[in-house]
């Protein structure tokens, strides 16, 4: 081949999550958040038909109507990306390790999302970053609702981070498997909201080709976690220490392309009518450890994966289907 017959090597893009997935992510996660509040409302409507005044009925069908939008904007729903939930992999992931170590790979540094408030007249506060972390966040927040604007509707503040992790190329077609898990704090000391909620999320994407799809495109199989979600008012300090959100999935690679991982970690809280304050709060990413293992500064910022050949995975299915028959 000639030098100008020579075709550029492709690199993968600098930004593997776009402003525009951070907002369709963030979209589904308040949908999801304000479906369950309406929820929770709905099943208290025998108590509140003990009192058949107008107002009651026009809140009950203003429930109702919201939620029926709320239905039409859900998110799709996806395939599980815990191993567990599939034998084949969930096997060959137990077992590999024996013939194929898991490789520990270094996170970079998170970067900001969004950082949405209401904009509506009488709110104020924000959710705001205290740290950015290779692998993690820090985060507190004072959202704020005058009750001035439709007192007993929530207005939504979300903030979200986002950090990703390109794979080496895939040395042969078959499965790259993965594992982290993601550490949660938060400490929530005053809220005298008349209503509300607060919570944080981690959702993770993947693809098997930076140069062909993002880690969130439509289509692309999520991992979604809450590890904390606690509803307003609360009278009592709520502190969640390190809660646990374990993740562990795998990719179908070809030999040569290159696969990566997303993480979308992010808070929202929806007010009505008062206030929340909380502080202290982290979402940071570290090793899957066995039970009984002693943490250390080297488990944190970190994930595993390892790779396994297409022949690997389907001896493993076929002793499986054998033993099923047999």
């Amino acid at each position: 081949m000639t030098e100008h017959e020579r075709q550029p090597e492709r690199s993968a893009p600098a930004n593997l999550i776009t402003e525009s997935v951070v907002r369709r992510v963030v979209d589904e996660r308040r949908v999801e958040t304000e479906l369950a509040l309406l929820t929770d409302r709905l099943n208290d409507v025998p108590e509140l038909r003990r009192d058949p005044g107008a107002k009651v009925n026009d809140y009950i069908d203003g429930l109702v109507k919201r939620r029926a939008e709320l239905l039409q904007r859900r998110p799709r729903a996806t395939a599980a990306s815990d191993l567990r939930a599939r034998p084949v992999e969930s096997l060959v992931a137990t077992l590999g390790h024996f013939f194929t170590p898991w490789v520990t790979a270094n996170l970079p540094y998170f970067s900001e999302g969004i950082d949405e408030t209401p904009g509506v007249a009488g709110t104020s506060g924000s959710i705001a970053s205290s740290g950015l972390f290779p692998g993690g966040v820090g985060f507190g927040g004072d959202p704020q609702d005058s009750g001035n604007v439709q007192p007993s509707t929530e207005k939504w503040w979300i903030h979200n981070w986002t950090c990703s992790y390109v794979f080496p190329p895939a040395p042969f077609s078959g499965w790259l498997y993965y594992r982290f898990t993601t550490d949660t704090s938060c400490a929530i000391y005053n809220a005298p909201a008349q209503s509300g909620l607060v919570n944080a999320f981690v959702t993770i994407g993947k693809t098997s080709d930076v140069l062909a799809a993002s880690p969130f495109d439509p289509g692309a199989e999520e991992t979604v976690g809450w590890p904390f979600w606690v509803t307003l008012p609360q009278t009592t300090l709520r502190f969640f220490d390190q809660v646990p959100t374990p993740v562990s999935g795998s990719i179908q690679v070809q030999a040569g392309k290159t696969a990566a991982i997303g993480f979308i970690y992010g808070v929202i809280a929806g007010i009505a009518n008062g206030y929340v304050q909380f502080s202290w709060g982290s979402m940071g990413t570290r090793l899957t450890l066995p039970p009984g293992t002693t943490y250390d500064g080297e488990v944190f910022d970190k994930i595993e994966y390892r790779f396994e050949p297409d022949w690997w995975v389907n001896v493993v299915s076929q002793r499986l289907q054998a033993a099923a028959t047999s």
